[in-house]
């Protein structure tokens, strides 16, 4: 997440890192905040959320909702925590996300983490005009063919 981003909320803006574990009290309003009329302030809020180890049947079914965000950014960090997580609709979400027509770091990381050989096509697709960070797509096409390994990290 480019830190020049800003969240508006002034609760997003003190979290001033990513960690893997929060408070109960940060969780909830992070959940909260995930819903909010504002794309930065969900965006935010999902990638922490993404990133964070905590799961639980709220956790999934926010990021469920917001991999559906119309926010591309809102979507892509939801993809990714459910593919984090092992999450069955992960695959299917980032077969989509590889298929559209822009495709960014967090995509390739969620196709990763998610280890599907059904991948496999698509990602060498995209290694004909990727330019952004060649380690992780080889990392992502590594993990699809293998089928996954505690080797790889992401994040």
């Amino acid at each position: 997440m480019d830190t020049r981003y800003k969240p508006q909320n002034y609760f997003l803006q003190r979290l001033t890192e990513t960690r893997p574990h929060y408070t109960p009290f940060e969780l909830n309003r992070l959940l909260e905040l995930m819903t909010d009329a504002d794309p930065t302030n969900r965006d935010w809020a999902t990638f922490r959320i993404a990133l964070s180890v905590h799961s639980s049947r709220a956790i999934t079914a926010r990021l469920l909702s917001n991999a559906l965000d119309p926010h591309r950014d809102v979507s892509a960090e939801a993809t990714l925590g459910l593919a984090r997580r092992q999450h069955p609709e992960a695959c299917k979400l980032v077969r989509r996300r590889l298929s559209a027509k822009t495709i960014g770091l967090v995509d390739i990381k969620a196709a990763g983490y998610v280890a599907d050989r059904s991948l496999l096509r698509p990602l060498k697709r995209i290694e004909k005009w990727w330019d952004v960070d060649s380690n992780y797509l080889a990392a992502a096409i590594r993990a699809c063919s293998n089928g996954g390994s505690d080797d790889y990290n992401f994040d």
